[in-house]
């Protein structure tokens, strides 16, 4: 159960559904008719689904109840009062497993708009029989929050295959790229959050710098106005403004991409990260990007910038620049280490084992806390 779950979510239980043989239950707002979104959609699944618009307390009881679950997962705290009141129907003795969403680090101390979903996350950390963590930061943020057992566990996986697949088929199409030129990949929501005409305002200002780089942003929203202004305003900027892509152009973007880049000044994890490394492709990001920070640590095919500002990210790029080869060796090597961990099937004979233990016949989580 969640708000908007994406199609990264529906692909993860999707592969637990198939791998243990089991009937999934979604609860949830649709990401329908939200364009910057389309990456993260996915095909409809043969499972059954409640949206809250369409529910009313007795149909979230029922749906939460009948049949009797085995675990249930909840996912954020959106919509606040339908997730309280669907948690408040579960079985008692039903275990109940948080999915710390990416947001949960700013809430431990919350503003008062918040207070509604901090009251909330404290009330499932009394409930919860432990959370699954994405990294550092989010652990520290539930221990505040009061949750006592944290299991270190991706809460979103990755459709490797399907992104190999997608890739394999535009092969034949990859552009040609000049002699030196590196082709620098943006995948996101265009949104103030993202940082991106502060980013490219200040590579079109190196001169040197933006000779070498083709710089390719897919994705919608509200600050595209803004990138084309700026295109319109620097001629000479190799820029390509994609607009939205659907989750099967993800594969073949990165296929043909020298890099990553998330400049973002708000990212609390990023799954393109993942799924960049997991193809091989380098990635240099802001500290504000929780999947960046995560991994610096686990390959070298990571570089963070010194801080969210646009001139630090440029500055980090120009480091990317003079060790490309060493950085994209180190992507290459690394890539099998980060699919065997956020793979979607792997992830899911995880949980299946998180809920199963032994009958799951796959090797448990770590756990942490």
């Amino acid at each position: 159960m969640g708000g908007a779950l994406s199609g990264y979510t529906f692909d993860l239980f999707d592969s637990v559904a198939s791998v243990g043989n089991l009937d999934v239950r979604f609860l949830y707002t649709p990401l329908d008719g939200l364009p910057t979104f389309d990456h993260e959609k996915t095909d409809g699944r043969a499972v059954s689904r409640l949206f809250w618009t369409d529910s009313n307390w007795l149909r979230i009881r029922r749906f939460v109840r009948d049949p009797r679950p085995d675990a249930a997962f909840a996912y954020g705290t959106q919509p606040c009062l339908g997730m309280g009141l669907a948690i408040a129907q579960l079985p008692p003795k039903v275990p109940l497993y948080y999915a710390a969403d990416t947001n949960v680090a700013g809430l431990a101390s919350p503003p008062l708009r918040s207070l509604g979903r901090h009251l909330l996350y404290t009330s499932i950390a009394g409930r919860a029989t432990a959370a699954l963590s994405l990294g550092l930061t989010n652990r520290i943020a539930l221990q505040t929050l009061g949750f006592r057992r944290i299991i270190e566990l991706p809460v979103y996986a990755v459709d490797y295959a399907a992104l190999d697949t997608a890739a394999e088929a535009n092969e034949a199409s990859k552009p040609t790229k000049a002699d030196k030129e590196i082709e620098a990949l943006i995948i996101a929501r265009l949104t103030p959050a993202k940082n991106l005409p502060g980013f490219v305002s200040a590579l079109a200002q190196d001169a040197d710098l933006s000779a070498r780089i083709r710089l390719v942003i897919a994705g919608e929203g509200p600050d595209r106005g803004a990138l084309e202004a700026i295109k319109e305003q620097v001629p000479t900027l190799k820029m390509e403004l994609l607009g939205p892509v659907d989750r099967r152009g993800v594969g073949m973007l990165l296929r043909r991409a020298d890099v990553l880049l998330l400049p973002s000044s708000v990212e609390p994890w990023g799954i393109v990260v993942v799924e960049a490394l997991g193809m091989g492709v380098p990635v240099v990001a802001t500290p504000a990007v929780g999947a960046a920070v995560s991994l610096a640590g686990c390959t070298g095919a990571v570089l963070i910038s010194e801080d969210a500002e646009p001139h630090s990210f440029v500055a980090a790029l120009r480091r990317y620049l003079s060790q490309t080869a060493r950085i994209a060796a180190a992507a290459r090597e690394g890539a099998s280490f980060i699919r065997a961990r956020y793979d979607r099937v792997a992830v899911a004979k995880r949980l299946l084992s998180l809920v199963y233990g032994d009958r799951a016949e796959c090797a448990p989580p770590s756990i942490t806390g």
